[in-house]
Order: C-alpha cells, then structure tokens, then sequence
C-alpha cells in the first residue's frame, strides 16, 4: 500500500514538472463528471433516500489566468428504495471558479453560484401515467475541487459541491453534498506554443522592421537630396511671393485704417445727432405710447440720420432698441426689438440698401441711467445708431 501511495506521489510531482503555468484566460472548456449525492438534512431523510446518483456537465469561459465562468447542468436523481419515489433535481447554475495555484499541474479551485433548479417528484404510489409534481425554484451551490492536467489540454480531477435547493412547496429546502469525478477538455492555444509563436513572431517582426529602416534610410537620402534642390529653386519662389504678400498686407492695413477712419466719422457725425438732442436743438426719436410706431416728430431727426448713412455706404449700422425697466422683462425685449425694426423700415423707405442695416431690440439689459427715477427711464427710452466694418 505504501508503495503504491509512494509510485502515485512520484506520478503526480513528474505530471507537476511537466506541465508548466496552466491559464485558463480566454479559453473555452467542456466537460462533466459523475459520482454520488449525499443528503445533508435529516437522518430520516438521509435513510430514505440512500442510493442516489449525480452527473454534470458544465461549459467553461477563461476570464482571466486564475478566474473562470462555468455553467453547469448538474442531474441528480434521489430513490427512495423503500416507496419507490424518486425526486429529480436539475439545477442550471452560473457560477465562478477561482483557481488559486493554476501554475500547478494539480491545481486546486474554489467555486460558488447560482442558479435555477428544476425539480420533480415522481409519487410511486399514483398510476404510472399520473402527472409528476413540478416547480422551478432558485438553487445554488458552492464548493471546492482539484483538476490534474495530463497536459495543456486536459485534465481530470475530483469536486465535491454543497446544494442548497428547494424541496416540495412546504417543506424545508434540501441541502445535498456531491462528489464527483470529472473529466475536462480545453480549447485554444497553450501557453507556451503561445509564447514560443509570440517570440518567433516579434524576431520575425524586428527582421522586418531593421530591412525596411534599411530601405527607408536609402529612400530618404535619395529623398533629401531631391528636396534641397526643390528648396533651392522655391526660395527665389518664396521670396517674390513674399514680397507680394507684404505689400497686399501693407494695403490692406492701409484700406482697414481708411474704413476705421470713416467709422469713426461717422460715428462723431451720429454723436453730433445725439448731442442736438440732449440739447433739444431737435427732436429726439420718440414712438407712440407703449407701441412700436414711430411718432411724427422723430421723422425729421430720422431724416438727417439718412442723410449721415448716405455718405458712408461702405460702413455697415446697427440699430439698437432700449426701454426702461418697466414691465415685464419679456415684453420689453419685444419692444425694442420692434421699436428698432421700426426704425430700420423707415431708413430703408428713406433709401438706404437693406443689407446695409441691422436691428436688434436689447429691452432693459443696458440702462444709462436710474430706472428709479422718471427722469432716468426717460434717458433709458432710446434708439442708439452704431456704425461698423463690415
């Protein structure tokens, strides 16, 4: 006996050295086992139901080196010699498997999930054709468990499981402890033709990469030296180009002051306007009471505004619309706005070109001066004219 222990021990160390470094990462596995189910309930129960039977199979996803997820269909059947009733238990479980030392060709697990269990009770009592009493309830289970593996590719072992499921409605669930042998069989490529693939690919690679640096230095000799003299003969390109190019900057900055001088112009000529009606040399734009139609003693005013836009037809104006504070913000905005268009609809009877001009009604957003006073909501009642580039 020892020295079968002993042959047995010296096997397993031999397996152990053979196999190296078992990852289960990114592969897939299929296998099952077969054994026996021992009640974990009562001693009652564990005597009716002695001679009881298990199988599994179970699919096995690599997450990670030491991580896999299983599922697993596990059949076991329960007799009862005495009656002659059986109780079948399905349990669909999804479950995880850590494999702490999966560098060792005997490499031990822990495993935990849960799942579905599909439960029947065949009564031997009832005629044969009687319908079996069915229910479908959670199950789950837990264990550990050892793979040895022959090689790369498979393995067998030993898993023992504890069974939590339900039991007949009313009745205490069932706790069932398995044993099994099982036997696993793995897909996709092993770790070291993996890594022996992997070096002869990256030796391959660096061949590769060293012959095109090689042809790549050659093109790019050939390369620069086409570029300098293209380089030589753009520079006298360049240069003319270049002075093109200052002196149509040169005039653009000269044009771009010309305009911002006539902006200016015109904005003193409007600021003139404004100052006559500070000074109520003439009358100031005014609209009828709570409404956007332009009151007859601002035509005048509005007429000599045409007669400042007419000189400047390069410059662009925009017409901004003010009120005081009172009232609803909303309605206000509205206002000016169509205070403005008001203002705009008349400068382009008057003749000026509509893409010349643009409105935009500001409501009570810019006050120049206190809304608290009715001298101050007078001042905040305007239209401003402000000239710009276009």
């Amino acid at each position: 006996m020892k020295k079968t222990l002993l042959l047995s021990g010296l096997f397993i160390c031999g397996l152990s050295l053979s196999v190296h470094a078992i990852d289960f990462g990114n592969r897939l596995s299929v296998g099952g086992g077969l054994g026996n189910v021992y009640p974990y309930k009562n001693e009652a129960f564990k005597k009716a139901y002695e001679n009881n039977q298990a199988w599994n199979a179970d699919l096995k996803i690599g997450i990670v080196d030491d991580l896999t997820m299983v599922f697993s269909y596990t059949h076991i059947l329960l007799y009862n010699e005495a009656t002659r009733d059986e109780l079948l238990l399905r349990p669909i479980v999804l479950s995880f498997r850590v494999h702490p030392f999966h560098k060792w060709a005997l490499s031990p697990y822990i495993v935990i999930g849960g799942g579905v269990s599909f439960n029947e009770f065949r009564d031997a009592s009832l005629p044969a054709n009687a319908l079996a009493m069915r229910w479908n309830k959670f199950g789950g289970h837990a264990g550990m468990g050892m793979e040895l593996f022959l090689n790369q590719g498979a393995s067998f072992g030993v898993q023992g499981l504890y069974h939590h499921m339900s039991n007949l409605p009313d009745e205490s669930p069932l706790r069932l402890i398995s044993v099994t042998g099982t036997l696993n069989i793995y897909f996709g490529e092993e770790q070291r033709t993996r890594e022996a693939r992997e070096r002869m690919e990256l030796a391959q690679e660096r061949i590769a990469m060293a012959e095109q640096d090689a042809e790549d230095m050659r093109a790019e000799a050939a390369r620069l030296k086409e570029e300098a003299e293209a380089l030589m003969a753009q520079a006298q390109v360049y240069k003319k180009k270049a002075k093109k190019e200052q002196t149509e900057k040169e005039k653009a900055q000269r044009l771009a002051n010309e305009r911002l001088s006539r902006m200016n112009q015109a904005q003193n000529d409007l600021n003139k306007l404004k100052k006559m009606m500070a000074r109520k040399d003439i009358n100031p734009i005014k609209f009828m009471s709570g409404k956007a139609e332009l009151d007859p003693s601002s035509f005048k005013t509005l007429d000599m505004v045409f007669s400042i836009i007419k000189k400047y037809k390069d410059l662009g104006l925009r017409i901004e619309g003010h009120t005081d504070s009172y009232g609803k913000e909303s309605s206000n905005l509205r206002l000016s706005q169509k205070r403005a268009n008001a203002v705009k609809k008349y400068l382009i009877y008057k003749g000026v070109a509509k893409k010349q001009v643009q409105s935009i009604g500001l409501g009570e957003s810019h006050p120049i001066a206190d809304n608290k006073t009715a001298h101050g909501r007078a001042k905040n009642r305007r239209v401003e004219f402000i000239f710009f580039v276009p």
